[in-house]
C-alpha cells in the first residue's frame, strides 16, 4: 500500500483481508430454493485495486439448469461504519447486492441488505473461512422465517 492517500487509508483492517486474493477453483454445491442441489465447477480471483482501497473478486460458474453465472464484487473498510463493505454486481441481478460484515472468530462474516434475485426477494449471508495451506471456505445462507438456510457452500483453492 504505497499510494499516497495511504496514511488514510485502514491498512491493518484491509490487510485482513488478504486471504481472498489470488486465483482459486472449487466444486460449488448451489441449493435453490424448492429443488434439489446443484453442483459446478466455479472460478475465482481476487485482487487489489489499483488504490489499494479495494479488493476486487470475479467469479465464473457455468450452472447446469441456469446456464453461466457471472459476478465482480468490491470489498473494503469503512472505518466510520466500523465494518467491511462489499458490493457485488451479478449477472443474473439488476441491482447489486449490498453486504456489511465483520471478523467473528477466524471468520468474515456478511450479511445482506434484502435484494431481488431469481428466487424473489431474499437477504443472504455469506461467511469467507480461510482454509490452512490456502484457499477459502465459502458458505452462503438464505434468510427464512426459522433462520439462515443453506444456499451455496464451496471450498476454493488456489490453481
Amino acid at each position: 500500500m504505497s499510494s499516497s492517500i495511504s496514511r488514510s487509508l485502514p491498512i491493518e483492517q484491509l490487510r485482513k483481508l488478504q486471504f481472498l486474493l489470488g486465483e482459486s477453483t472449487g466444486t460449488e454445491t448451489l441449493y435453490p430454493p424448492e429443488s434439489g442441489p446443484v453442483s459446478f465447477k466455479a472460478f475465482v480471483s481476487g485482487s487489489w485495486e489499483t488504490c489499494e482501497r479495494f479488493i476486487k473478486i470475479d467469479f465464473y460458474g457455468d450452472i447446469p439448469g441456469y446456464g453461466v453465472e457471472t459476478f465482480t464484487a468490491l470489498l473494503t473498510y469503512s472505518e466510520s461504519k466500523q465494518c467491511y463493505r462489499m458490493w457485488a454486481f451479478a449477472s443474473s441481478q439488476e441491482e447489486p447486492l449490498h453486504m456489511t460484515g465483520n471478523f467473528h472468530g477466524g471468520s468474515l462474516v456478511f450479511v445482506g441488505d434484502p435484494t431481488v434475485m431469481v428466487w424473489g426477494m431474499q437477504r443472504l449471508r455469506y461467511t469467507f473461512t480461510p482454509q490452512d495451506g490456502g484457499g477459502v471456505e465459502l458458505l452462503g445462507e438464505r434468510w427464512e422465517p426459522d433462520g439462515y438456510a443453506k444456499y451455496c457452500s464451496v471450498v476454493f483453492r488456489p490453481e
